[in-house]
């Protein structure tokens, strides 16, 4: 059985790891291995010391424009 990935390493995503938690800007660091056939990746917040595993469920690809910034020329 084969899974599509959603998103690859350096991917810039919002990241809810907790249902009443705020969301994070976080980089996929590691695609994970499927387990009970949920995908899962680590991902990084600059601003925390450690990594996340997160349930693909939990991410949400950043529109270009929030990765590079509106005004870039």
């Amino acid at each position: 059985m084969t899974h599509d990935l959603a998103f690859t390493v350096g991917d810039v995503v919002s990241c809810t790891d907790r249902p009443d938690g705020p969301s994070h800007r976080c980089t996929v660091i590691r695609v994970m291995p499927v387990e009970h056939a949920i995908r899962s990746y680590r991902v990084r917040d600059e601003a925390e010391a450690f990594d996340r595993a997160v349930e693909e469920s939990a991410l949400t690809l950043l529109p270009r424009s929030a990765v590079e910034g509106v005004f870039d020329l």
